[in-house]
């Protein structure tokens, strides 16, 4: 799905409720992946929703939207959003609770 914007590279008004939508969706995921079960501690249903999470992105989700998709929706490349992902994913320090904090209070 392509969706025309203007002069500007905005959206048009009535759509970008919805591309937030989608971006809150990519964040849960990205957050659940990156570090989900880390966050709760030694969960079974905390690891489920990670690995969940990490095939989803991974393109190994066999059902529901795909992450491609998503991405498309939130007017991000797929595969920026899937390099940054990956740099993370392999960074030994990364801190997702460390991470999402700094990031809350940058938007704030």
């Amino acid at each position: 799905m392509h969706v025309e914007t203007d002069r500007d590279g905005e959206l048009p008004a009535e759509l970008r409720p919805l591309q937030r939508m989608w971006r809150a969706m990519m964040a849960d995921h990205l957050k659940l992946a990156l570090g989900g079960a880390n966050r709760r501690g030694f969960d079974r249903k905390a690891h489920l929703d990670q690995a969940l999470a990490q095939d989803w992105i991974e393109g190994r989700a066999r059902a529901g939207v795909s992450f491609e998709t998503v991405c498309d929706f939130c007017g991000l490349d797929p595969d920026y959003v899937l390099r940054a992902y990956r740099s993370a994913a392999a960074d030994p320090d990364f801190d997702m609770r460390a991470y999402w904090r700094r990031d809350k209070r940058r938007v704030a």
